[in-house]
Formats: structure tokens, sequence, C-alpha cells
């Protein structure tokens, strides 16, 4: 509702907007013929921001005492901002009365999802999505406005899945006397490299103990850790164990307390001993499944947010004697949004009036968005963080491919500005753009810039469906810039296609930018 008698609302057709995913609304306006506007522009904003609240004590002297007293701090970081005019130029010529405009909009794959999170009394940190209709004058004076709240839901799934190794640790025993015992490996692996909420979650693990204490009980504990800042401090944050259980050896009707004999441990025989233990993945013996809760939330690396999930599996020896433990960052996916915990006073839906007869504009849709990878952190404790805000629009053009350098170099920025680089590179494929057609230098260029780790496994996903070949000197040159994390999912999306034209002879390329746990992994792929 505005001033003047003038209407204005607006309503969203989906209670729920699901990523890469067509959603619809409609503005509606009613400008009298009595108020005697001069209605400018129509437009529709659309927005989303991570929000943080952070309570903090301070101390002010007063006097020969203190007095300390509880403060507010807030935090706002901005990853996308995108605007829509729907009146064009015929604004200024829009006649009085009532008028509704319909428009479209999408997220691309991958955006964040909405989510609030309490901690504690104060602190709080939330992920969120507005659509904002603003009616001006010809002055530019603000007539009306009409905000709503959007829930938006994640709806990734990972391309080509394929499991996750985490590389094995090894670990002395030793007796209450500090006595040399043997040594313990431990390595698992997990059945994608992206857990989803939908599907079970499958955890294998393999153990070598070469020394004469048994293994009593294997944990495995799946955790989610929540941290933000605002105003210049850190919240209180949120730990949660999203799965935890013990396993005792009899649960697993193959577990072998011994089943690597040797205590030599050079670097001959600690390869083979890593080959005996992905030999061991492969198979059943010793798995673990379990479910994510509904309450899990999607991982989320944001400008002032972080949500990330450790997967840790811990073999608990004999009393005095080390405990092996494997740790490792994964990606959560869920399937339902945290949109409950959502409190607005703006109601999601607003009843046409009575007797509503407008003049239905035609149909117009928001340009390809897309979500900065980094948000603005406007500090409200620190007003001097003052810098200016690119636009949130797609940096690849919809239709077409320029082809050549210009198109590779606009897949750059997009891909180094974007939180969500891998659809920056299936719309640069969509456009016309040929990966084929792609150096190996561009290659590498393009899996450095995705940045995080799951993102180049992603990416490695999407290259090796969009070419029918590939060389061993690509495959190293890329696994060359990954990180530690994802170099070996990486290398294995692109053998696995089974596109590698020259496995035959450089294979022996791959097992040296690998450890020898990764190859192993990996070298049924390459014969």
């Amino acid at each position: 509702m505005g001033n003047h008698s003038t209407t204005l609302f607006l309503n969203i057709d989906e209670k729920e907007i699901v990523t890469d995913v067509k959603a619809h609304g409609r503005v509606y306006l009613d400008v009298p013929e009595s108020s005697g506007i001069q209605i400018s522009n129509l437009s529709l904003r659309f927005l989303g921001n991570e929000r943080t609240e952070v309570s903090y004590q301070e101390t002010v002297p007063m006097g020969r005492e203190a007095r300390t007293t509880t403060k507010c701090a807030t935090g706002s970081s901005v990853f996308l901002d995108v605007e829509l005019d729907l009146t064009g130029a015929e604004g200024k010529h829009l006649n009085q009365g009532q008028h509704e405009f319909p428009f479209t909009f999408s997220l691309p794959k991958g955006s964040p999802s909405s989510m609030m999170v309490t901690c504690g009394y104060n602190d709080k940190c939330r992920v969120e999505y507005t659509l904002e209709a603003i009616l001006k004058d010809e002055s530019g004076n603000l007539i009306a406005q009409s905000k709503r709240p959007i829930i938006v839901v994640n709806s990734f799934k990972e391309l080509c899945p394929s499991p996750m190794y985490i590389e094995p640790v090894k670990v002395p025993i030793t007796s209450c006397f500090c006595l040399r015992k043997g040594e313990a490996l431990l390595a698992a692996r997990t059945s994608t490299s992206v857990l989803c909420q939908s599907e079970d979650v499958v955890v294998n693990f393999a153990l070598g103990n070469n020394s004469p204490s048994l293994v009593k009980a294997v944990e495995i504990t799946l955790k989610e850790q929540v941290s933000f800042r605002g105003g210049g401090h850190n919240g209180k944050g949120l730990t949660t164990v999203l799965y935890s259980n013990r396993f005792l050896p009899n649960a697993f009707p193959n577990f072998v307390n011994t089943s690597i004999p040797s205590k030599d441990t050079t670097a001959v025989d600690e390869s083979h001993d890593q080959r005996i233990l992905c030999d061991m993945l492969e198979t059943d013996d010793c798995v673990a499944r379990f479910h994510l809760p509904e309450t899990a939330r999607n991982s989320f690396l944001g400008g002032l947010i972080t949500i990330k999930h450790v997967l840790s599996i811990r073999a608990v020896t004999a009393a005095g004697c080390e405990n092996p433990t494997l740790m490792a960052d994964v990606q959560v996916r869920t399937a339902i949004s945290d949109g409950n915990s959502f409190t607005s006073t703006t109601p999601s839906y607003t009843s046409v009036p009575a007797g509503w007869k407008a003049t239905v504009a035609a149909e117009v849709a928001f340009p390809p968005v897309m979500i900065r990878r980094q948000g603005h952190g406007g500090d409200r404790a620190n007003p001097s963080c003052d810098v200016p805000f690119p636009p949130t629009t797609s940096l690849i053009g919809a239709e077409g491919g320029s082809g050549g350098a210009q198109a590779f170099a606009g897949l750059l920025d997009a891909v180094r500005s974007s939180y969500t680089p891998c659809f920056e590179f299936e719309r640069w494929i969509a456009a016309g753009n040929r990966v084929s057609d792609l150096q190996d230098e561009q290659a590498q260029a393009l899996f450095r810039a995705a940045g995080g780790a799951a993102k180049q496994v992603q990416l490695a996903g999407i290259y090796a469906s969009a070419v029918k070949s590939v060389t061993c000197v690509l495959v190293v040159k890329v696994a060359s810039v990954c990180k530690a994390s994802s170099k070996r999912e990486v290398v294995e999306k692109l053998l696995k296609a089974d596109i590698v034209s020259d496995k035959a002879e450089n294979a022996s390329l791959v097992a040296a930018e690998l450890t020898s746990f990764q190859y192993a992994t990996v070298q049924k792929y390459l014969k």
C-alpha cells in the first residue's frame, strides 16, 4: 500500500522457490484518477542477503569502577541485487486505473538456501531473499512499495556422482610404557562427494593393524558447524551432531583386527599397504549406513556466514594407545528448506480486491542472475567499509557464444565472480561455446578460478560430460591446480568418463601427480 490512495502489492505463485526452476509472480497496481499522480517508473528489485546479529560486552570506566554493558553488532553481506523495469519507456504514459504486471524469475543451481540460525540469547544469522516492487513519480519520489520474503530451496544434484576417498592416516601403537608395538592404518570413503538428505549416506572404512593391540570399536560422527560474524565481532556459533554411532568389531562379520601383517616402513611396503586398504574399501566388509536428519542445513561459505560439515572416523584401541582418527570436510545438500524458522509481519499473499478489473501487461522476465561468491560486508560498526556494488546479472550472454578468447575471458570472469561457478560454465556451454575448443592451459585456468574443492569436483563432472576425448596431460594439468581435498575426485571424474585417449602411454604422469593411495583408487580407469 502507498500514499495518495495508491494501491501496490505483489504476489508470488510458489510458496518455495526451487533453484533452476522458473517461478512466477504478479504486481498489482491501482492508481485512482483522483490521486493526480503521474507515474514515471514501476520496478522490481530482487535481493539476496546474509544478515547477522552478534551480542558482545563492552566495559566502560566509570571513575574508580567499570561498567560492563551488553551491545549488539550487526552485519550485512549482499550476494544478489538486480532490478527489473516493469513499465519501461511507457511508464510516463501509463493510464490511471488498475494494472497487473506478470513476471518470471529463477535462481541458478547451487544458490544458497534460505536459512536462519539462533545461537544463545541474541546471536542470529540468516540467509534471506526478498522481492520488492517500487513505484516512483516523475520527480523520482517514492509513491508506494511492496516487499515479499522468498523461501529458496537449493535443488542441486551432483552430476556423475563418484565416491570421496579420505587419505589414510598412520598412527604408531605404543604400550602404557611408551614402547612401540606396531602401527595402525585407517582409511575411509563415502559413497558420494556430496551427501544428500534424500539418499542414504554410505561410509566404508578399512583398518590395517600390525600391532598386538586390538581395535575395540569404531566411531563415526558427522558434525555441522555454524560460524558467523558481524560488526567486527564473532558470533557464538553452533555445533550440532547430525550423526554419531559406535560400532563394535562383531558388527562387521569380516572385520579383521590384524589385516596387514607387515611391519616394514619402507616406501615400497607403505604403498603396498595402501593398495590393500584401497581394495578393502571396495568391499562392504566394513560399512555404515545412515540418513541425514531433517534438521541438517546446506553447506555454505558466504561473506559473513559459514556452515561446514565434518565427518570423522575413529578407531578406538586399547588403553594407553593413540586412536587413529580420520577427519574430512564434506558437502551436505538438504531437500527441505529452513523456511519454517522465519517469522515476518509481511503476509506471504495478498488477496485481490473484489471487483478488480485490470489491464494486464505482457509478461516480463528477470535477466539471468549471478550469485556473487563474496558479498560486501556492510558492517554497521565499520561505516567506512563502503565498496561499490558490482552488477549481479550474469556475465555470460544467454544467446550465442562469441567464440575464441573473448568468450573464454567472459567465462573466466563469471567463474571467478560467481558463488555458483559450475552453473556459469553450463550457461557458457548452452550459449554455443564448445568445451573441446579449450586449450589445456585454459582448462587449467578454469579449474583454478572455480575456487573451492567441491566446486572443482562439480566442474570436472560437467567438463567430462561435454567432451569426447581428453589426454592424461590435460588431466594432470587440471589436477595440479586443484585443492588437495578435491584432486583425487577431479581425476576420477575425468578418467571415469572413459574419454582418455593416451592412458596407455601416459598413465605414469597421473601416478606422479597423485599419492600412492589416490592412484590406487583410480588405477582401474587407466587399464
